[in-house]
């Protein structure tokens, strides 16, 4: 945050200029885009938590719980994320700004370090606060969405 002259707390101006400048039609493709991967990777997480590696049972014991919410929440992420990357490529976002294996390093580098702040955030959330694990799945999706969408708009892609 940076400190105007009065004292007062204000974004960072990169950050304020990325999302003004961003057209009406990008808000509505990243919103659809975002939908899609977030379905793709609730669906693989439920998928993975319900058979591969169960872990909704809550009576399981919370530690088990939230170390096998992890690793499907792992699975689902690298599944999800290469079906994001496509698609944000292809249509959110306008591409070569780096080359083509800079622009994959640099999406998933930013990918992970989101994912690994929410796994963790979920992890928190079912061990000390008991939080339902479908609960903690959508809390993270959250928070790596404003991550992604950030750092994808600022460093990853032209626009």
């Amino acid at each position: 945050m940076d400190v105007a002259d009065d004292g007062a707390l204000t974004p960072p101006l990169p950050l304020v200029a990325a999302i003004a400048g961003l057209k009406r039609r990008q808000w509505i493709r990243y919103g659809i885009a975002g939908g899609m991967s977030a379905l793709v990777d609730v669906g693989l997480f439920y998928l993975l938590a319900s058979w591969a590696l169960p872990c909704l049972d809550s009576a399981m014991g919370d530690e088990v719980r939230a170390w096998r919410f992890v690793v499907d929440k792992t699975a689902a992420f690298l599944l999800a994320n290469g079906f994001s990357y496509w698609l944000s490529a292809r249509w959110v976002f306008t591409p070569g700004r780096h080359s083509r294996f800079t622009e994959v390093t640099l999406f998933f580098a930013i990918s992970t370090m989101s994912y690994l702040i929410s796994a963790q955030l979920g992890r928190w959330l079912i061990s000390d606060f008991a939080l339902a694990t479908e609960l903690a799945a959508v809390v993270c999706i959250c928070v790596a969405t404003v991550i992604n969408f950030t750092m994808r708009k600022l460093i990853v892609f032209r626009n």
